[in-house]
Order: structure tokens, then sequence, then C-alpha cells
């Protein structure tokens, strides 16, 4: 059962692409394109996101000080949305709570990217 668990991120990564494109395809003749997009990307992800990392990166390690370390050695990886590259360069010593968030790395550097690759 596991071992085809990789094909639903593989599988949301193609549909978030698919998705992405069409909004930028049928908003690309729109005044502001670039600007609308970015602010609605921002708009929906980072409030929330950067929540969680005030919890967990500062809030928690006030309270556990066996933390502190791993959080001020991490937290410019996941404040740049590059946690998915700092990963596979790290001794893999990441905050649990924040293991995940490597896809949401991996989303935001396409939606930094695909607009420009795709479109010039």
């Amino acid at each position: 059962m596991l071992k085809h668990g990789r094909f639903g991120v593989d599988l949301f990564f193609v549909l978030s692409g698919f998705l992405i494109t069409g909004i930028l395809v049928d908003s690309k003749s729109s005044e502001h394109y670039f600007r609308n997009f970015y602010a609605r990307r921002a708009l929906r992800i980072w409030p929330l996101y950067y929540l969680i990392l005030f919890v967990a990166l500062i809030a928690v390690p006030l309270f556990a000080p066996a933390m502190r370390a791993t959080a001020a050695r991490n937290w410019p990886a996941f404040v740049f949305y590059v946690q998915n590259i700092a990963f596979i360069q790290s001794d893999n010593n990441y905050p649990f709570a924040l293991g995940a968030t490597w896809s949401l790395a991996v989303e935001e550097q396409f939606y930094l990217t695909w607009p420009f690759w795709y479109f010039y």
C-alpha cells in the first residue's frame, strides 16, 4: 500500500501545475497580470504558513529549550521556502511538525518561476 503513496504527491503537483497554468492563461490579457497572480498566491498561503512557522520556530522553542538549536539552525530555509533543498543537504534534523512543508516549498518555487518561464 505505501509503495504507491508517492504517486499521490506526483498527482498533486501535476494537477496543481495544470490548474495554475489555466489561471495564468485565462488572466494573461488582464491588467496587472503578475501582480494579481502573486497577490492571490501570497494571500492564500502566507498567513497560515508564517503563523505555523512562528509557533514551531519561536513559540515552541521558548518552552522547549531542546528545540532552540534546531530552530535557530533551520529558520532561514523555512522563511525563504528552500527547506526542500536544505533538507536534502542536512542531517534531516528538522522540527517534526515542519517536515512535510518541503512540498509547499516546491509549490512556491513553481509559483515564482513558472509564470516567467512559460509566458516569456
